[in-house]
């Protein structure tokens, strides 16, 4: 019922959004792919990772970098880092420092259910600092303010005491999450380490786990048996579109005696893996099913809620087979096959059923990976022409 219910809503969405704008939009651009090799930090570890954290004005490029003209100091610069400060300054800073610690402790005491302010750092008092452009993640023009949280240190100059290199996408933000910051670095918090500062952060987070969990499938044994469930790939054939869309049946067999219950929500946990016959396993392609004809245009968020009915249960010693098409639309990696593949099945599902009562048996989770079957791709040809008979 709740997957009718979406699907209406999302039919009724896309008619509204045609209605209000009869003129196509441009394209949105999407997210850029992870670079290989970074990894995307939550709101925690990104703060913690950062050793100075500040809002800045971007100056002016000069042969040692680009300055940065600070507004706040959010976070550090490390002792050793402040070196080059004469000792009127140095004392200046450890005093502002100190009396900052004791108001924050004064304010504490008085209501200690308020929230910690993060007093203003004496900046006047700090050496310059400078930033190095990497390739891969280009300066803010001149003038704009952001957000920096730097951690990757350069060599010191004689104009730059301090300079950083910016050469991971999480060292820019928009200025605006400045008191998001401030609230976090005062009060830490366990779902800090579980959420990220922007939704690009997220994003790609979710890719590169997602690309991990894909070299996984590639060398994945077929076949396995994972608390008392077994998968099947059964008639796998590709459409007879001719654009490399094709349908395979998954089989759930379950050993044990007792019922066994899976996840079969709007985020399927289906897949399937390809490799031409004869290629090694590193150019196995790892597509994932999706409910693009359900969904539409419904947020994550929503299709994440999970109820009684996103469960189907596998009846003890029986199975339970489930039809799945994947289409070439959705999967561009599809146009390009051609020839004879060698086909395995996964399901992965992390669905404990937490919360919920009227479920009919217990959820399953893990990995499963089907045994391996064969399937043909034919590229799409073009019609010939017919030519009439001649006649005598």
């Amino acid at each position: 019922m709740r997957a009718l219910c979406l699907a209406v809503a999302a039919i009724l969405c896309a008619g509204m959004a045609r209605a209000a704008e009869p003129a196509p939009e441009t394209p949105v651009k999407p997210a850029p792919a992870a670079p290989e090799g970074i990894k995307i930090y939550s709101v925690a570890d990104l703060l913690a990772q950062g050793e100075t954290i500040l809002t800045a004005e971007v100056g002016e490029s000069t042969p040692d970098g680009t300055q940065l003209k600070v507004l706040q100091m959010l976070k550090g610069p490390p002792d050793e880092l402040l070196g080059q400060m004469n000792a009127a300054d140095r004392l200046k800073r450890a005093d502002e420092l100190l009396k900052r610690e004791a108001d924050a402790r004064e304010a504490a005491v008085k209501n200690p259910k308020t929230t910690p302010a993060i007093g203003e750092d004496p900046i006047a008092a700090l050496p310059k600092i400078a930033i190095l452009r990497a390739e891969k993640v280009p300066l803010p023009e001149k003038g704009t303010q952001w957000l920096f949280i730097l951690w990757d240190r350069a060599a010191p100059t004689k104009d730059f005491p301090i300079r950083y290199k910016t050469g991971h996408p999480q060292c820019v933000y928009d200025v605006a999450l400045a008191p998001e910051v401030k609230l976090v670095l005062s009060r830490r918090r366990p779902e800090d380490s579980r959420r990220y500062l922007r939704e690009w952060d997220q994003e790609m987070a979710k890719r590169l786990d997602q690309r991990k969990d894909d070299e996984a499938l590639k060398t994945m044994a077929a076949g396995n048996l994972e608390s008392g469930l077994t998968l099947k790939v059964l008639r796998p054939r590709a459409s007879v579109r001719g654009d490399n869309s094709f349908d395979a049946t998954a089989r759930f067999e379950n050993s044990r005696s007792y019922d066994q219950a899976f996840y079969d929500g709007l985020l399927s946990g289906f897949g399937a893996r390809l490799r031409r016959k004869g290629d090694p396993v590193e150019k196995t392609i790892v597509i994932r099913a999706t409910n693009k004809a359900l969904t539409g245009p419904v947020d994550q968020a929503t299709l994440g809620l999970v109820d009684e009915g996103d469960f189907s249960t596998i009846a003890t010693k029986a199975t339970y087979s489930k039809e799945l098409h994947f289409d070439a639309k959705d999967h561009p990696e599809l146009g390009g096959l051609d020839g004879d593949y060698v086909i395995s099945i996964f399901y992965i599902s992390t669905q404990t059923g937490k919360g919920l009562e009227n479920l009919q048996a217990a959820p399953w989770t893990g990995t499963l990976m089907s045994n391996d079957e064969a399937i043909t791709f034919k590229p799409r040809t073009a019609a010939a022409p017919s030519i009439p008979p001649k006649r005598p």
